[in-house]
């Protein structure tokens, strides 16, 4: 998973995705912990684009991003956020946990409206204790069947959209692995269009002293040049080999908020 954020033209951007490519195809960490070697169930990306009005992005599908056809879609999608003046978001190769669907539905991001109107979109990595939020939240319909635990996490924020990052930090109780998510919000209920990215990691304290979850799910915060993400572990190690700066992110809860208003594009820390 990427989530990135870049005010100007970034000439790094193909590299970010290429990366995230790479690692998608052959994923060390996965292989090490679950046997797996790729993220081959479907890929979706979710971006706030502005080049003097703003746009936003979404798309899902059932192909991995390593296939030929997806190259296309990615390459334009680079070029936009090239050519624009502010850009957020994020892309997400998606590994479908045991038991849960892999259908379309189930493949990130989840798309959800808010309490507030504010569109609310999802992705994560990591396993949850999936049925205690789902009775938690009353029953969420197509939830197992169709939907998998990381859905249950934008049903639950978008009915706490007062407070974000409270809101994600609530969510760590229901942690099983890990809290590794990107959540993307755009607002106009005042009409003043307004566009927020939080992403957020969070390791389960009974894993972290075990080194192959700590290698899987570990993210870290790089940058090059203009352009900032934060980004999982077999990416961070590709990016730093092609002289990317590389900082972890701590388990214990951390992550960054971007936000966008009347023209202005800020970044915090979320402590």
């Amino acid at each position: 998973m990427v989530s990135f954020w870049v005010k100007g033209e970034s000439s790094q951007m193909t590299e970010l995705v290429d990366t995230l490519i790479d690692s998608s195809r052959m994923d060390p960490y996965l292989e090490e912990l679950y046997g797996g070697v790729s993220h081959s169930d479907g890929w979706g990306y979710a971006l706030y684009i502005h080049r003097d009005q703003g746009s936003f992005i979404h798309s899902k599908t059932l192909n991995p991003i390593f296939n030929t056809i997806e190259y296309t879609r990615l390459s334009g999608l680079t070029r936009l956020i090239v050519s624009s003046d502010y850009s957020f978001g994020f892309m997400h190769s998606r590994y479908a946990s045991k038991g849960m669907p892999k259908g379309l539905l189930s493949v990130h991001p989840f798309i959800t409206t808010g309490a507030d109107g504010s569109l609310i979109i999802v992705a994560h990595n990591g396993a949850l204790y999936g049925d205690k939020l789902n009775n938690d939240l009353g029953g969420v319909p197509g939830y197992k069947t169709v939907y998998p635990d990381s859905y249950l996490i934008a049903v639950y924020l978008a009915r706490h959209t007062g407070d974000m990052v409270g809101a994600l930090r609530k969510l760590e109780e229901y942690t099983k692995t890990a809290l590794n998510t990107a959540v993307l919000v755009l607002n106009e209920s005042d009409g003043t269009p307004r566009s927020d990215l939080y992403t957020y990691t969070y390791i389960a304290e009974n894993l972290r002293d075990d080194t192959k979850y700590l290698n899987y799910y570990r993210m870290n915060y790089v940058a090059k040049e203009d352009l900032q993400a934060v980004v999982s572990s077999t990416i961070a190690d590709k990016l730093e080999s092609l002289g990317w700066l590389s900082q972890d992110l701590s388990p214990r809860g951390d992550g960054f908020h971007v936000s966008f208003r009347d023209g202005r594009f800020k970044v915090k820390r979320i402590p």
